[in-house]
């Protein structure tokens, strides 16, 4: 503000600053739902709109006034689930953050066949795994490439029960 003093003589001006600033979303809860990940919160000002980031990537722009987003079949993996809301004029309120573990679907389909004193084991495969392991008993025998379909176990000793686990890293 500058002050316009007679004869047409400026006064020193003032200024103020203020920053204006939104409140983050509260209460952001992250969960599994099947396949899917369900992320909720609550509205703690008034919203221009609502970005939602997985892993630091935009997945969906949202309306104002959304209190949830469901993510539908993320991929198997740890994820970082971030809510930023906008409060117009470029305004964005600070990100709220949680994080959540997508498990991968296991194999399908395990047959187990005795060949004489063998054992053949065949499973279908639904995903990308980094590996999978044979276990017997509940000790692991074998650990295979991540796309492995069998197993051929030569002469086991008495077998009680086989599984076939997956590794994702």
């Amino acid at each position: 503000i500058t002050a316009i003093c007679p004869p047409g003589v400026d006064a020193p001006g003032v200024s103020c600053a203020l920053t204006v600033s939104c409140t983050a979303i509260s209460g952001l809860v992250c969960a599994i739902a099947g396949n899917d990940v369900v992320l909720s919160w609550g509205l703690a000002d008034s919203y221009t709109g609502i970005a939602v980031r997985r892993d630091g990537l935009v997945i969906a722009n949202l309306e104002a006034g959304a209190v949830g987003y469901t993510d539908p079949s993320p991929p198997a993996g740890n994820h970082n689930y971030e809510v930023v809301a906008s409060c117009g004029a470029g305004l964005a309120a600070p990100a709220v953050s949680c994080a959540v573990s997508v498990p991968c679907d296991g194999v399908s389909a395990l047959s187990c066949t005795t060949i004489g004193a063998d054992v053949s084991l065949a499973w279908n495969v639904s995903e990308s795994y980094t590996q999978i392991r044979v276990r017997r008993n509940a000790v692991s025998i074998a650990t295979l490439a991540g796309g492995a379909t069998t197993y051929f176990d030569l002469a086991p000793p008495a077998l009680i029960g086989a599984a076939v686990e997956v590794v994702v890293r």
